[in-house]
């Protein structure tokens, strides 16, 4: 019943003229929660151009400092089972939307717009469980991220949360597409609706992981769970891969010091080397780099 009443909410959004978005929603009910009208749902044609979107959403931002450091702390303390909920999306589709339209004034945007829808959606299902002060926000350029702390709860109910989760998620999504294309801003068949991936998991990295993987999955754009078959079989996959080219590279490059040996014998590249990775992409760049810091004589340096 629940999720048949916020698909109510969200078809009313969508189908409702300009006149009649905020008092359709307004006139619904979640589990006898009267939804408020924010501004992700005002009427789109009033405000059609690019340039009133550049200039309303371009600097906006939606956390404060504050904000993102109290997340990043629960963040790196949280561990499985201290009964958390972590929702990260992402513009995963940012790249090919510059390539797209070539204005990155309009693609910050348009992404700080589906912040702000996201921002209402996730917020009524906040409300609707006594949420709202046990939250944590997160964003940044491209993406948005939620810490929720739901203390103890039953099964049942983290199964309803996720699901309440999910369609927010997809509502926004649906929400964001209609503003873009109904104003003509942009083209249907560029499907703005999914520009924008999601995963949910117990942790921030379970969350990001699922976020991130869900960009690789066919079908229809869901709020990805990290315990989800498929994400489980592609991370069970990844670390196979990952160990494999790791023994390979750890005895390609042994003795040159982009190796260090950890107490348990493992091998894993230095932190100098892991820097030198992160910030060049060009191979010939990366090589003569590495063959610079660590006077590696072997120029062919097959595995970069």
């Amino acid at each position: 019943m629940r999720v048949m009443a916020l698909l109510v909410v969200i078809l009313a959004l969508l189908f409702k003229g300009p006149q009649d978005l905020c008092e359709s929603a307004q006139s619904r009910m979640i589990s006898n929660e009267k939804v408020t009208c924010q501004a992700a749902v005002q009427s789109p044609r009033v405000m059609n151009s690019r340039r009133w979107l550049i200039d309303r959403y371009l600097h906006l931002d939606f956390t404060t400092t504050q904000q993102r450091l109290k997340w990043i702390q629960s963040a790196l303390k949280t561990k499985p089972d201290d009964g958390h909920i972590f929702m990260d999306v992402d513009f995963s589709n940012l790249r090919e939307v510059n390539t797209l339209y070539k204005d990155k004034n309009f693609n910050t945007a348009i992404g700080n717009k589906h912040k702000e829808i996201l921002e209402s959606v996730v917020g009524q299902i906040l409300k609707k469980w006594n949420l709202e002060r046990s939250t944590l926000f997160h964003s940044d350029y491209k993406s948005y991220r939620v810490d929720i702390n739901f203390g103890k709860r039953s099964p049942k109910e983290i199964l309803e949360l996720e699901k309440d989760l999910g369609l927010a998620f997809e509502a926004a999504n649906q929400i964001f597409g209609f503003y873009l294309i109904d104003n003509n801003l942009i083209p249907s068949a560029h499907k703005p609706q999914d520009w924008f991936r999601g995963g949910i998991g117990k942790t921030a990295d379970q969350a990001n992981y699922a976020s991130r993987v869900s960009r690789d999955i066919l079908g229809r754009n869901k709020l990805r769970k990290f315990s989800d078959i498929d994400i489980q079989e592609h991370l069970q996959t990844s670390l196979k891969w990952s160990e494999i080219f790791r023994q390979e590279l750890a005895f390609e490059f042994r003795d040159t010091g982009l190796f260090q040996k950890l107490p348990n014998g493992v091998e894993l590249p230095t932190v100098e080397t892991f820097e030198l990775l992160r910030k060049l992409s060009d191979p010939e760049d990366l090589k003569a780099a590495l063959i610079k810091k660590f006077s590696y004589k072997n120029t062919s340096m097959s595995f970069i």
